[in-house]
């Protein structure tokens, strides 16, 4: 089975471009930068970690395959913060 993100239930504020995440559980905030936020964005449950990457690129203009690294980093940071999960 193909791992498709799914954000966690934390409470989201936008403000002047940037992306701000705080987890009640944890009483700890996260502030995303722009490629960050896009990710998270993403992270709807049904989209694949190739869907993401694929969305990223045609947003860009560029293969999604370019950018399967950093979409991996920016996922396992945001999972290891608890504010998405990889099922």
């Amino acid at each position: 089975m193909e791992t498709c993100p799914r954000r966690c239930d934390v409470k989201e504020f936008e403000e002047d471009g940037e992306v701000l995440l705080y987890h009640p559980l944890r009483d700890e905030a996260t502030v995303l930068n722009q490629s960050a936020a896009e990710v998270w964005q993403l992270c709807d449950g049904k989209a694949s970690l190739e869907a993401i990457t694929t969305r990223l690129g045609a947003r860009y203009g560029v293969e999604g395959t370019l950018l399967f690294d950093d979409v991996v980093t920016a996922l396992l940071e945001l999972s290891s913060r608890e504010l998405i999960e990889l099922a």
